[in-house]
């Protein structure tokens, strides 16, 4: 996308990944690698590529149950430790929801 915005505002990332802007406040100052540039004014600046951490924030915090700070640790990590990291907790959740149906099954027996 050559013609990619340069920048984004808070509330414009709010909208975009579908939080409110507190949540993008509080992981901000949880999660140093977000810290946005300020304008003179004082108004955040978000880089597109912090845009889509914010996107993979959103969904390792909200599906995948994952807490800040393990969040910090995989996305502020290296390529494949990340990934790693990412992996086991898709797996995790796959167990997860697994244990829940044979459960519901157990019970309907």
């Amino acid at each position: 996308m050559s013609d990619k915005k340069r920048y984004f505002r808070i509330g414009e990332v709010a909208s975009l990944i579908g939080v409110s802007i507190a949540r993008i406040r509080y992981w901000e100052r949880h999660l140093p690698f977000l810290k946005a540039r300020r304008t003179r004014g004082g108004h955040r600046l978000y880089t597109y590529e912090q845009v889509q951490k914010f996107r993979e924030v959103k969904r390792l915090v909200e599906e995948l149950k994952v807490p800040l700070k393990q969040v910090n640790l995989m996305l502020a990590g290296k390529d494949k430790q990340r990934k790693k990291l990412i992996e086991m907790y898709d797996r995790l959740g796959e167990i997860e929801e697994f244990f829940v149906n044979l459960k519901e099954i157990i019970k309907s027996l």
